[in-house]
């Protein structure tokens, strides 16, 4: 029990097999995400498959524009579907695609933010019900079929440039 409790110095953390981890044994460290290396054409980068083990209840996610000296390129599609947890996600990636269902039914997820700047394509269903309160999507090039509905956005922003919105994409 409490084995890493409070050591926020913790960055990486890799696990073998199946050990029995006590209560509390991570309490107070980062969130980490679980991720993997990936080639899209020419660029080499990372994709982010959700939350590490133990990192499955944090509240606050921040998706990093690096990790290991490479950029972070996309989020898997499901990566964090369902989770009840997240409150708040901010994604510095400024060139990044979130997929399909990435933060579907994420039902405590109020608080998004995603870059103003570079190119954001966003899945089918990325955020589909979801109580988002407020968005900024000027940097938008591309907005899947049914991403945001069932969202209660009160504020939102759209791109001024080119952007393809697919049907239904704010749905209620």
């Amino acid at each position: 029990n409490k084995a890493f409790y409070n050591c926020t110095g913790i960055t990486k953390f890799e696990i073998s097999g199946q050990p029995t981890i006590g209560s509390e044994a991570f309490y107070g460290v980062p969130t980490m995400l679980s991720y993997e290396e990936v080639t899209n054409g020419a660029v080499a980068g990372v994709r982010v498959n959700g939350l590490s083990l133990i990192s499955s209840k944090a509240t606050e996610i921040v998706i990093p524009d690096m990790v290991d000296g490479k950029p972070v390129t996309e989020i898997a599609t499901e990566a964090f579907a369902g989770n009840t947890y997240i409150e708040t996600l901010t994604i510095q990636s400024t060139n990044i695609a979130i997929g399909d269902k990435a933060f579907s039914q994420c039902t405590a997820l109020k608080n998004v933010e995603i870059p103003t700047e570079g190119t954001v394509s966003i899945g089918a269903l990325a955020f589909e019900n979801c109580p988002i309160e407020k968005l900024n999507l000027s940097a938008a090039t591309e907005i899947g079929a049914m991403a945001f509905s069932g969202c209660t956005v009160s504020e939102l922003t759209l791109p001024g440039g080119e952007c393809e919105v697919a049907s239904d994409a704010f749905a209620n």
